[in-house]
Parts: C-alpha cells; sequence; structure tokens
C-alpha cells in the first residue's frame, strides 16, 4: 500500500507540473500576441532600420512598460575538463528604446507601432578610444584589422520588443544580419 501512495504522489506531481506549463503557455497566447515585421533582414553598420511590430491584446492588460531593443550577441568558447568544447552566447551590446509605459491595453486592441532604431558603427561597437590610440602603430594597425575581422564575424543581432504587464512578460524577438 505505501508504494502506491508514492506513486500516486509522485504522477500527481508530474501531472501539476505540466500542467502548470501548459497553463502559462496557453494564458501567454490568449492574452498576447507581438508580431515583429521586416521589409528586409540584411544591415550595414551605420545603417537606421525602420520596422514595426503590431501589438494584439485579447485581454485587457496592465502594461508597466514597453520597450524595443537592439541587441548584439557574441559567441564564447570554452572546453570543459573532460577537453569538450562548449559555445555559449554572451549579450555584447544592447541599444534600448522605451516606447510607452503605464498604458492599459484594451481587450481586442490592434495596434501597429513603426520604429526607427540606428545600428551603430562598427568603431563604436568594438572599440573604445583608449583601444584606437593603443593600436596606433602599423604593425598594430595590421594585427587589429585581422582582430577586428574575427570579432565582427562571432556577433549575430536580433530586434526585440519587451512588454512588462501586471500578470505576463511578452517577448517578440526577430534576427537581422548586420554587415560590412
Amino acid at each position: 500500500m505505501p508504494d502506491n501512495v508514492i506513486l500516486l504522489l509522485f504522477l500527481g506531481l508530474i501531472f501539476g507540473v505540466i500542467w502548470g506549463i501548459l497553463f502559462t503557455l496557453l494564458a501567454k497566447y490568449l492574452k498576447w500576441e507581438i508580431r515583429i515585421r521586416l521589409v528586409k533582414r540584411n544591415y550595414s553598420y551605420g545603417e537606421k532600420i525602420n520596422w514595426t511590430f503590431k501589438l494584439h491584446a485579447k485581454k485587457e492588460i496592465i502594461g508597466q512598460e514597453l520597450e524595443v531593443h537592439l541587441v548584439a550577441y557574441r559567441r564564447e568558447s570554452s572546453y570543459s575538463k573532460d577537453g569538450k568544447r562548449q559555445t555559449r552566447r554572451v549579450e555584447f551590446a544592447r541599444y534600448s528604446h522605451c516606447v510607452e509605459s503605464g498604458v492599459v491595453y484594451e481587450a481586442w486592441l490592434r495596434r501597429d507601432y513603426d520604429i526607427s532604431i540606428q545600428v551603430p558603427s562598427r568603431e563604436n561597437i568594438f572599440w573604445t578610444q583608449s583601444e584606437l590610440d593603443l593600436w596606433d602603430s602599423a604593425l598594430w594597425k595590421i594585427a587589429s584589422y585581422a582582430l577586428r575581422s574575427t570579432r565582427k564575424n562571432q556577433l549575430t543581432w536580433q530586434l526585440q520588443v519587451d512588454l512588462q504587464a501586471e500578470w505576463l512578460d511578452l517577448h517578440g524577438k526577430k534576427d537581422i544580419f548586420v554587415t560590412d
């Protein structure tokens, strides 16, 4: 008999975790939808990105802050004790803009937001003035160009929309490509 009780408790715990995950996903789907639309996905350093996102509120939600971000990630590789290579994505730079805050979104609201974000220049991303002063000789300029080329190839870029609301936070994201 005690084996059945332990089994029932274990099954109840598993069922509760699965139900919680499904409820969270369903609640998020029923309350919001954010869709990011881009005219193109390839940009250059210093270019302006004009894009829109659609916000669809399916229930009334009290929004705290609606922000958009341009985020650059770089890949870092390391080796574990057993010699296996591990790669992870680390945030390299973030450019944020608050669209609105403290807004109550009505049920069944559909609103389009037109956003414009400037991709920073390559120099602003990769070098500070002190680093440029350090590399200010002919030999080091060649080495810095090779290093800069390696660094830029490791960046991946993403446009993000984050809405912090009373019950749930909602996020939308779209990958873009930034090259020379």
